[in-house]
Parts: C-alpha cells; sequence; structure tokens
C-alpha cells in the first residue's frame, strides 16, 4: 500500500540527522508498508551558492531527498519551473503548496522554515493531515 510522506522546510537547514529521525519516525506511524511504498513528497528547494553550485549541506527538501533514496524510498521532487513562475509570479511557491497537499499525503512532516514552511504546513493542517515537526520528537 503506498503512503506518502509530504516534506516542507526551510533551504537553509542543515540537521541531516534529525530529517533522517523524523523521516524514519514519519515512516513508522505509516507501517505496515514497504520501503519501495513510501513517497517522499517535497518542493525541490535547494540553497544555492554565489557561485551557483548547490549546497549538499542545506535545505530540508534537499536532504530528505537523499534520506528517501538511502532508503530506498520513492523520491517525489516537485520543484516550480519557469512556466509556474511565468503564470503565478511570485505565488508560484505557495500554488506549488497547494498542489502537494492536494496530493492527500498521508502525513507532512515540518521543519524549521520561513513564510513558504509555514503556508504549507498550514494547508496541510487544514487539509487534515497529520502535522509531525522536530518538536514533536522531542
Amino acid at each position: 500500500m503506498v503512503k506518502r510522506i509530504l516534506v516542507t522546510g526551510g533551504r537553509d537547514y542543515r540537521d541531516i540527522g534529525m530529517v533522517e529521525k523524523l523521516l524514519l519516525a514519519a515512516a513508522e506511524q505509516l507501517q505496515p508498508c514497504n520501503d519501495s511504498d513510501i513517497i517522499v513528497t517535497h518542493g525541490d528547494c535547494k540553497y544555492q551558492l554565489a557561485n551557483g553550485e548547490i549546497d549538499p549541506t542545506r535545505s530540508a527538501d534537499h536532504l530528505a531527498a537523499g534520506v528517501a533514496d538511502r532508503m530506498g524510498w520513492i523520491n517525489d521532487p516537485h520543484p516550480v519551473t519557469t512556466a509556474d513562475y511565468d503564470r503565478w509570479g511570485d505565488d508560484a511557491y505557495l500554488q506549488r503548496n497547494t498542489e502537494m497537499v492536494a496530493m492527500d499525503p498521508d502525513i507532512c512532516v515540518v521543519f524549521p522554515g520561513g513564510g513558504g514552511t509555514a503556508d504549507c504546513a498550514r494547508k496541510a493542517e487544514a487539509a487534515g493531515i497529520p502535522i509531525m515537526t522536530v518538536a514533536s520528537l522531542a
């Protein structure tokens, strides 16, 4: 049975240990299911360095994608494209959040972040999707 974890968090988030811990805790709540049936959906936001390269040690989305790959889960990125930005302007990221929440995830894992993170978490909560945060592991 396929289970979907929605991840939202900041581009500057760096705690890979917490990302792994929280995703494993979320997956545990979705049991019983096979690792190959877990989908990790995220906005594919990455932290770009001044030289244009992507910093592999930052971004909740980027770190979650790496955990998904290591665990044998399905990595399901939803980046905002140029066409999305042309259509929605500055609201493209908020629209993408709406679309990811509409995929009816089984749980939403929220890492510290800014306005986009808060928007996605609010939309997930309003849709009745259970929320798991860093604080929920304390």
